[in-house]
């Protein structure tokens, strides 16, 4: 047996068993970590054990179990970091799951620096679960108990049991060193009945364990208000949630006044994108008004005071909300006008801009709902407005939100501008003379190859508006492209529509693209929901080219804002293709 060496080596510690480090603690008296390397497996309350943020692992090698430690740390710098190690990419790509978690509200967060203590022969996909539990300590401050150790894998970012074959050996060791409590993944199979360990099964989705473990009592502390918030509206910004039962559990008085009131923010917002008005309304009074002190002063409090209406917004106007006067489109007026003065006088920083023109384009598509069902086109020149008042900011915003990981690009700002313009063209079948309408059509880049269903919209209402419709072949290939895409999920038709209204390329292609949208109404299952109001225009479009055998709608429930909308239209089938959004 080799000598201990004199100074701490946790990776060395790891290569043996709890007899064998007695053992050289017994003979190296002098040596004080490996004191405290004995005492601590035996009892873990009053003595030191390895690094700082360490989470302990189980893997097998050739000699049989091995414990081992693995702690995550935050890189400072975002340059040509150094790749992980072989050795080291299953921890690193778990770690990483949680940190990008984490950065769409703290997108200054750099990238995960692992740091294993471990006999390199014992390494493996295993490491997966402690990884993703040593990058939660770190970002948070919780902790687990030193009785409790994990082991679980990590396939296609979702989390998967542990190879069976190998758990007899681990629960072994990690008894050995006086463990008390496994965490495996859900569905884990070869575990000894009668082992001697507490089983604690987590699930295959990292964010739903993640909230497992915060609401578990293996925790010791509770997470800070603000990783909780964090932590919220990623699930509710990636929809990785879809049982809002893990985000009622935050609404007990366990946790702060903000965390419950991002919980009930979210779980209000859920069920208005389900069309439950009643139930939004009830979490929405639970909200109240948060206290300016209790708002983070980092991009989280600014997402909280701005980014966040503009988001309600638009799940009211999906609803077929579009009045001027509602609270929450007044929200969005009021808060955006403090933005603009900010920006005005000078003392708004890089979120201002970007919430105020998330908020200003959530207001431009309510005036454009408004402006065509109510075929008022003043309502255009505003909306017009609202979308290029930071035209001459446009290429710093967005260099600024792909920085912080948001869907905004300048492609897509510009479809927003183009389908405005459109809307005064179909009307009136010439550009208006707003303010730098020449100056944003110049700027167009003519020859964008993107797959994108908004793109290719987009590229057509150009070429319509400025009397340069594509050649066949052209619209051949913006058909091929688009066929790739599921006709039934919006926006992927509208090219297929906007080729039939404005009569568009040959007799073949018009006829193909009338085929297509067959699909279309019949698909539209929610009526509780805006998707009723464009099949209902698909449904008109298919009748105005003499498509025949086309399947009833079912209509919007009554007493909703979208029935009277969709009475509405039908009471117009002469123009309700124009009236309708999107």
């Amino acid at each position: 047996m080799s000598l201990a060496p004199s100074h701490p080596d946790w990776q060395w510690f790891c290569l043996f068993s709890l007899q064998e480090i007695k053992q050289f603690a017994d003979k190296n008296p002098n040596v004080d970590w490996l004191q405290k390397a004995s005492v601590w497996v035996t009892d873990r309350n009053n003595s030191q054990g390895p690094p700082e943020n360490y989470v302990p692992v189980l893997t097998t090698n050739d000699n049989g179990g091995q414990l081992g430690f693995l702690s995550v740390d935050k890189k400072r710098t975002y340059g040509n970091a150094l790749q992980p190690s072989e050795f080291e990419s299953h921890a690193y790509d778990a770690a990483k799951i949680i940190f990008d978690l984490f950065r769409p509200f703290q997108h200054d967060l750099g990238e995960p620096l692992v740091d294993i203590y471990l006999d390199k022969t014992g390494g493996g996909s295993s490491l997966s679960l402690p990884a993703m539990i040593a990058a939660l300590q770190r970002l948070t401050g919780i902790r687990l108990p030193d009785t409790v150790i994990s082991t679980g894998c990590l396939t296609n970012k979702e989390l998967t049991p542990a190879d069976p074959d190998t758990l007899s050996l681990k629960i072994e060791t990690a008894k050995q060193f006086g463990y008390k409590t496994l965490i495996v993944v859900t569905e884990q199979i070869g575990i000894p009945q009668d082992c001697g360990l507490e089983i604690i099964k987590v699930d295959t989705n990292p964010l739903i364990a993640i909230f497992q473990l915060i609401n578990s009592k293996l925790t010791g502390a509770i997470p800070k208000d603000r990783h909780i918030a964090r932590l919220l509206f990623s699930a509710d910004r990636l929809q990785q949630l879809k049982d809002n039962q893990i985000i009622e559990s935050f609404l007990n008085n366990n946790y702060s006044e903000l965390v419950h009131f991002v919980a009930c923010d979210i779980l209000s917002r859920s069920a208005l994108h389900q069309g439950k008005t009643t139930e939004s309304d009830q979490y929405r009074k639970q909200i109240g008004q948060l206290p300016w002190n209790k708002i983070p002063n980092d991009y989280l409090g600014h997402y909280l005071c701005y980014e966040r209406f503009a988001a309600t917004s638009i799940l009211e106007i999906d609803l077929g909300i579009w009045n001027d006067e509602h609270e929450t489109h007044k929200e969005v007026d009021k808060r955006l006008e403090h933005l603009q003065n900010a920006i005005k006088y000078g003392y708004a920083d890089r979120n201002d801009y970007f919430g105020a023109l998330t908020l200003a384009n959530a207001r431009a598509l309510r005036k454009c709902f408004l402006a065509r069902y109510e075929q008022n086109f003043d309502r255009l020149e505003s909306a017009w407005h609202d979308l290029i008042f930071l035209f001459d900011d446009w290429n710093e915003i967005f260099v600024y939100a792909q920085r912080i990981d948001k869907k905004s690009t300048l492609a897509r700002q510009r479809n927003y501008c183009l389908e405005c313009l459109m809307d005064y063209w179909k009307i009136n079948k010439c550009l208006p003379k707003w303010e730098k309408v020449d100056e944003f059509l110049t700027r167009i880049d003519k020859k964008n190859k993107t797959n994108d269903a908004y793109d290719m919209i987009a590229q057509l209402n150009y070429c319509v508006i400025k009397r340069k419709l594509p050649s066949e072949n052209n619209l051949k290939q913006l058909i091929e492209k688009n066929d790739l895409l599921d006709v039934t999920e919006y926006p992927n038709w509208i090219l297929y529509e906007n080729i039939l209204r404005f009569e568009i390329g040959n007799v073949q292609q018009r006829q193909y693209c009338l085929e297509k949208l067959r699909e279309v109404p019949e698909s539209s299952k929610d009526n509780a929901s805006i998707t009723v109001l464009l099949a209902l225009r698909t449904r008109q479009i298919l009748i105005d080219n003499g498509a025949k055998q086309i399947l009833p709608l079912t209509a919007p429930p009554e007493g909703t804002r979208l029935r009277e909308i969709y009475d509405n239209l039908i009471s117009t089938p002469e123009i309700l293709v124009d009236r309708c959004p999107y």
